[in-house]
């Protein structure tokens, strides 16, 4: 998937941003391909824990802010001022392909 300046491997599970390789963990890296994979829908919280395989009864909904707050510091310019991974706010989070 090639989405603005990343380029997301399913395959080899891997992910660049401007030619640079990002490390992700395998739970990072299930969320952003399913939000990736999917521009403009709105997952909620539990839905991408269930996409990563984290749907067990020790994570609650805030895992889910948790993953997605490295993945933004990992993917973003600016982390504070998100452009790939918007917050929905009362429902959970949306890939924007700028």
């Amino acid at each position: 998937l090639v989405r603005g300046e990343l380029t997301i491997s399913e395959s080899s599970c891997r992910v660049w941003k401007g030619g640079r390789e990002l490390h992700l963990t395998p739970t990072e890296f299930k969320i952003l391909l399913t939000l990736a994979a999917r521009p403009e829908v709105v997952y909620s919280r539990l839905q991408l824990l269930q996409a990563a395989g984290e749907d067990d009864i020790y994570n609650d909904e805030r895992t889910a802010d948790a993953h997605i707050s490295r993945i933004r510091k990992k993917i973003e310019d600016d982390p504070a001022a998100p452009v790939y991974i918007k917050t929905v706010y009362g429902f959970g989070y949306r890939f924007e392909q700028p």
